[in-house]
């Protein structure tokens, strides 16, 4: 990856970040550590008491090609890389990736169905029941953009 491409993500990576400060002003929001393993999501949210908050697992990409689906497909390998290495079997993580293609003003956010039911329900179970939609709905890989996403999860 070039000089460019790495300047490119780490402004889109704390663009994200802003958003999550003005989103959740009580959390600890940071970019990730990560030099070499996915120890921490690209951006690190901390929430003192909203828990699904603090289990956002936020992949960023900005790029000429986006490629959401295969950058989700990374954020759940990190996810269950981490939570094997974890002694609480309760801790969990809602893989999201955030992106946006270069030259395009719209940010995205995609993720599974039963993610997103998750972050804008009280329910605690992981993954939710969803009992009334059909087998395997609940893993449909979902696109919106990024605006809409945090008007929804506002009103949760």
């Amino acid at each position: 990856m070039g000089k460019l491409s790495r300047r490119k993500g780490k402004t889109f990576e704390q663009h994200i970040a802003t958003q999550y400060r003005l989103l959740w002003p009580d959390a600890e929001v940071r970019r990730s550590l990560q030099a070499h393993k996915p120890y921490e999501p690209d951006v690190v949210v901390v929430h003192p008491k909203l828990s699904w908050v603090t289990a956002l697992w936020t992949e960023c990409q900005h790029a000429k090609e986006s490629t959401p689906g295969a950058k989700l497909q990374q954020a759940e390998r990190d996810v269950q890389e981490w939570e094997a290495r974890q002694t609480d079997r309760h801790s969990k993580r809602l893989p999201i990736v955030v992106w946006k293609t270069h030259g395009s003003g719209v940010v995205r956010l995609t993720t599974r169905l039963w993610v997103l039911v998750q972050m804008t329900t009280k329910d605690d179970r992981y993954p939710p029941d969803l009992i009334q939609l059909r087998d395997g709905a609940e893993d449909m890989v979902i696109t919106t953009d990024f605006q809409s996403w945090i008007t929804l999860i506002k009103r949760a």
